[in-house]
């Protein structure tokens, strides 16, 4: 009897060892991957000057292992983009992306690094004049670049070619310094032509992008309607207009791909012409597309899903100046609501005011500026709180100014900001909002 139970024991510990194991496995694969912090500048002074400049040196296989992050410093000289390093020690080899002050970014790894032996651009290692130190052995990487500047990025960015996961993704940002403020800027970051994403796992924060367009013409274009099957793209606190337009089809957001797209925080304005649209789906792919919290002006259309088999979860959007407030040729997503639009008769409607035109006052419309006026009742405090939401959960709008209460519709969040300086009495009832 005792020797049955200790075998099933012994089992039972077997058992759990392996579980433990496998776990652990799970864990390791999944763990987050470091960025690789690159930057750009416009004016000079950054890793490279414009976004596909650095689209095109630092494209990769990041799903890999082959390909890491290694941080360290440069002891002395200087490496080439594209040398052949190796760890002299340990043996290993690979190609040298790109260094900075910090970093390293190597693929084609082969051998296994570790984290004190000195790198060397030579196949040998006798190397008096170039070196780098490891203070660690490496990490699987997210391509991150922060983009600055106040003169114009005029070249077309196509991010293709790379491959991606969720783990290991491409991060796409401004910095606070040289970010908007929800109005455009001409002193701060700005991108003069189009972005195309033909990558799973891309995300695109805080740019403003505008652009001549003269039919089928695009701000931000996701996808091929092929390549991107099973990916999530984000495009959030975006400023996106035209400087001209003209003829059919132009789209400030064109979703042609993708399988889970989260857009949230945008303004986009001023797609005008025939049969234009802020935010439209081309992509006839079963797939997603969470469209929360944007503000779209002087559109053809405001929100448009053409093809049945895209869904779009639409919630605290404002379409005004439209023809189109918005329109799907299938249904909404279960959820959809607390929409507005100067339209009053959009069928079928995502809109908690559906079958009622709804004005919304901005603080400058004549001078771009989108924010929410004082005196408006369309959308402030109209909204639903998406801090919990199941599928885009966030807390800030466009301004990085955080949303409470009862949220407001639009990419922004109405907020007073009072400064008052020497004495100042108050007296009665105040309120500042």
């Amino acid at each position: 009897m005792n020797k049955f139970k200790n075998l099933k024991t012994r089992r039972f510990l077997f058992i759990f060892l392996i579980i433990i194991a496998v776990s652990f496995v799970l864990v390791q694969n999944t763990n987050a991957a470091t960025e690789f912090a690159t930057t750009v500048n416009t004016d000079g002074g950054g890793d490279y000057s414009s976004l596909s400049l650095w689209e095109a040196a630092i494209n990769s296989d990041l799903a890999t292992t082959t390909t890491k992050v290694i941080n360290g410093s440069l002891t002395r000289g200087s490496f080439a983009d594209g040398a052949a390093v190796t760890q002299t020690t340990s043996g290993a080899t690979a190609t040298m992306r790109h260094d900075t002050a910090t970093q390293i970014m190597l693929v084609s790894v082969s051998g296994v690094p570790n984290s004190t032996n000195t790198w060397y651009p030579t196949a040998n290692g006798n190397d008096a004049t170039n070196a780098w130190t490891p203070t660690d052995a490496g990490d699987d990487v997210i391509a991150t670049v922060e983009l600055s500047g106040t003169a114009a990025d005029t070249t077309a960015v196509t991010i293709n070619g790379w491959t991606t996961d969720a783990a290991r993704y491409i991060n796409i940002y401004t910095t606070s310094a040289a970010r908007h403020q929800g109005v455009w800027d001409n002193n701060k970051y700005r991108l003069t032509s189009s972005v195309f994403i033909s990558e799973d796992y891309v995300r695109i924060q805080g740019l403003q992008i505008t652009v001549a367009v003269t039919g089928n013409g695009y701000g931000v274009r996701i996808g091929t309607g092929v390549s991107i099957t099973a990916s999530e793209i984000w495009l959030s606190n975006n400023i996106i207009k035209t400087t001209t337009i003209s003829g059919n089809y132009n789209r400030g957001i064109w979703i042609d791909g993708g399988a889970a797209n989260k857009i949230w925080n945008n303004i986009i304005y001023d797609w005008s012409a025939a049969n234009a649209y802020g935010i439209n789906n081309n992509n006839n792919v079963a797939a997603v597309s969470y469209i929360y919290n944007n503000t779209i002006t002087n559109s053809s259309s405001g929100i448009n899903s053409s093809l049945f088999n895209q869904t779009f979860y639409v919630k605290n959007n404002i379409v005004q100046g439209a023809t189109v407030g918005y329109y799907s040729s299938g249904s909404w997503g279960s959820g959809s609501d607390y929409n507005v639009s100067n339209i009053a008769s959009d069928a079928p409607s995502p809109s908690y005011r559906s079958g009622l035109a709804t004005t919304v006052v901005f603080a400058d419309e004549i001078n771009g500026n989108f924010h929410l006026a004082y005196n408006d009742t369309g959308a402030k405090n109209q909204g639903v709180d998406l801090s919990a939401d199941a599928n885009l959960a966030f807390t800030t709008d466009i301004d990085g100014d955080t949303r409470s209460g009862a949220w407001d519709i639009g990419a922004d969040e109405y907020r007073v900001n009072v400064r008052m300086r020497g004495n100042v009495k108050m007296r009665g009832n105040v309120r500042f909002r």
